[in-house]
């Protein structure tokens, strides 16, 4: 079952790590830091797109061009490694755009569309103001009338626009309708801008840090609908990653204090409201309430993620993010004279578990908002600090930023996880008050700003727990032995074992375990096992010699069929996959570049047309001599050069062939 969305905190702790001593699963490799303006990312939708372009117009992309250096005292010659074409991304009311350009895989230059050298600074494109023009066809037509304007949002309206079907409606520049911005547009006009009915329309742009939002004569969106006052937001339908539950997901909104929010049913007239909230949100009574009318009502100015019917459970989730909170060195502060708590560092690695759930909840495509926290996380990766604290009833703390010698205060608590949630804690601006004697670990999450709290569900007087899905299952220790029979584990699932203490218990795998199924890792006293395929499990843990014995009960069946249509890697290497022209079983992409294998790693990954992860990779005989593919998911290359890549689109086998 997948937690709530962006419930970053409980997804980490579903490892169990914290309770094993916090130690993170090391690494098989290393992420690498890349400026966002230097990828192609197939996953972002921050700055949606547009056929319109308001720079020069585009030059075909290049592999590689040489450019001598101007200094006559230097006779080196530098290869600049353009790429692909980053393409345009239009500017909005909440965020700055990006002409289209290239840029220097190795020197970082940027170069126009015509590879002439440029400065970062000259390629922005300035976000809208308050006046904003609607243009038809490319022609003027007028200047929205502003009818309210805040620190947050803003509202404009346009009257009487005459429109026949296939106009092309678009928010530009007073003056300059070559100057667009981007919008999402609903209504009687589809996400291109292009006019769906004629005659004489109204029409209603909305922004906030959503960006600009455009209704056309209130029309009613035909499906499901996030309301917020009078205003509709429609719901995208998803599915989740490495299951078959399907969502419907908004992605963030801010909400000022007031705003009355439901989810509606267009086709079937049904009204979804307070009384429809998830458990993982009803234990905030402090960011909203329960309308006269049953509406959840705001009483907290903040961004929320909005997330509805995940799995069909026709619930609705919230959840709170705030803009990054950059620093390396976080405290739990207390009302009292108790001295402060460091929080500890967890790092989730790119071949962490973790990792890709993480990043599909970051990039997806319905996350339409989320531009600050993708920047963040593309800098800093993935990371959050945490620490186990005793608590006894009323004890009133907060966080501090050591870095910055900042606050982080109560009302920055975003989730709350225990077995019942009724009097745990209450939440003022400034602290969190612990209303009984617990033992919570607080988890901080940095790129979204926010606290989390895991109430532990057990008082450790059982002989052993088994740690699943973030639940700690007593057991009982037989002869020096704990079993756990008859399991269900999804792909790349985990468990591991504490003793009564919650003290991780580290163990290594009996021999002739299946290496396609099972994999263990540990670090500093903290071993978790790995399964690369779902089914049913029975495991058996000797405390004598520490030798854990996992068989399989049953696999379920085939867990990858999707075709592969993107491929990623490190350098920037985010293209999308073409049809083999000489064969149609397979797709392929021309010209990975592979650079300083001997120094650094470099590995290429595969996604569907969901942005899923490949996870059954295979390399075949004749391209083994090039590397080697790592947990199903990557290939680490062992040598440099330029290769063309290709994979087939059922089995997933992959071939390199080596073009320089």
């Amino acid at each position: 079952m997948k937690k709530s969305f962006l419930a970053i905190a409980a997804l980490i702790l579903s490892m169990g790590l914290t309770a094993c001593g916090g130690e993170s699963i090391p690494d098989i490799s290393s992420k690498p830091q890349q400026d966002s303006s230097s990828i192609q990312d197939v996953s972002s939708n921050d700055a949606p797109s547009s056929q319109s372009i308001n720079s020069s117009s585009q030059a075909p992309s290049s592999s590689s061009e040489v450019t001598s250096s101007s200094s006559q005292e230097s006779s080196s010659i530098h290869v600049h490694v353009y790429g692909n074409l980053v393409e345009e991304v239009l500017p909005s009311w909440s965020y700055d755009g990006k002409k289209a350009h290239y840029r220097c895989a190795e020197c970082g230059q940027y170069f126009d569309v015509n590879k002439s050298p440029v400065s970062e600074d000259s390629l922005k494109l300035p976000r809208a103001g308050e006046n904003i023009a609607v243009s038809v066809n490319g022609s003027q037509k007028g200047v929205f009338a502003n009818t309210s304007k805040d620190d947050y949002s803003a509202t404009w309206e346009y009257k009487n626009l005459i429109v026949v079907v296939g106009d092309i409606i678009t928010i530009t520049k007073p003056g300059d309708s070559t100057y667009r911005y981007s919008y999402f547009g609903d209504g009687n006009v589809d996400q291109d801008g292009k006019v769906l009915t004629a005659g004489t329309v109204d029409l209603n742009l909305s922004a906030n840090a959503n960006g600009f939002h455009l209704q056309v004569s209130g029309y009613k969106y035909p499906g499901l609908v996030v309301k917020v006052n009078d205003n509709e937001y429609p719901l995208t339908k998803v599915s989740y990653y490495e299951d078959n539950k399907e969502t419907y997901i908004y992605g963030y909104h801010y909400f000022n204090v007031g705003d009355k929010m439901t989810v509606v049913d267009n086709v079937n007239n049904i009204t979804y409201d307070f009384e429809d909230l998830e458990n993982d949100t009803k234990w905030n009574t402090f960011d909203f309430h329960k309308g006269t009318n049953n509406e959840i009502v705001f009483d907290y100015q903040a961004r929320f993620g909005v997330e509805f019917d995940r799995g069909g459970d026709k619930l609705i989730s919230l959840t709170k993010t705030f803009a990054p909170n950059d620093g390396s060195a976080f405290q739990v502060n207390y009302s009292s004279d108790k001295a402060a708590t460091d929080l500890q560092k967890m790092i989730i690695g790119e071949t962490h578990e973790l990792y890709e759930e993480l990043s599909w909840y970051l990039n997806h495509e319905a996350v339409i908002n989320n531009l600050d926290m993708k920047e963040y996380v593309t800098a800093n990766g993935y990371c959050g600090y945490y620490a186990t604290i005793n608590f006894t009833k009323d004890e009133m703390f907060n966080l501090k930023n050591v870095t910055k010698n900042s606050v982080i205060k109560g009302e920055h608590l975003a989730s709350v996880y225990a077995d019942s949630l009724d009097g745990l804690v209450t939440v003022s601006s400034d602290y969190i008050k612990v209303l009984k004697d617990a033992s919570i670990t607080v988890f901080y999450v940095p790129f979204c700003d926010t606290i989390s709290l895991y109430f532990s569900s057990s008082s450790g007087n059982d002989d052993a727990y088994v740690m699943v899905g973030g639940d700690f299952i007593p057991v009982e220790i037989n002869n020096n032995i704990i079993e756990y029979k008859n399991f269900h584990a999804d792909q790349y699932d985990t468990i591991s074992f504490t003793d009564g203490n919650y003290k991780c218990i580290e163990f290594t795998l009996a021999s002739g375990y299946d290496a396609t199924v099972f994999f263990a890792t540990t670090s500093s006293g903290t071993t978790v096992l790995m399964f690369f395929k779902a089914g049913t499990f029975s495991v058996s843990l000797d405390l004598s010699t520490h030798v854990l014995t996992a068989t399989i009960v049953e696999l379920d069946g085939a867990t990858q069929t999707s075709a592969p249509k993107y491929l990623s890697g490190k350098g920037g290497l985010y293209k999308t996959l073409n049809d083999n022209p000489n064969n149609s079983e397979e797709v392929y992409a021309t010209g990975v570049n592979v650079t300083g294998t001997s120094s650094d790693t470099f590995y290429i990954a595969f996604y569907d047309e969901n942005y899923n992860s490949i996870e059954d990779l295979t390399v075949d005989a004749s391209s083994s001599i090039y590397g080697t593919v790592m947990i199903g998911k990557m290939f680490y290359f062992n040598q440099d050069g330029t290769f063309n890549v290709y994979i087939h689109k059922t089995s997933h086998v992959m071939r390199l062939v080596k073009t320089a």
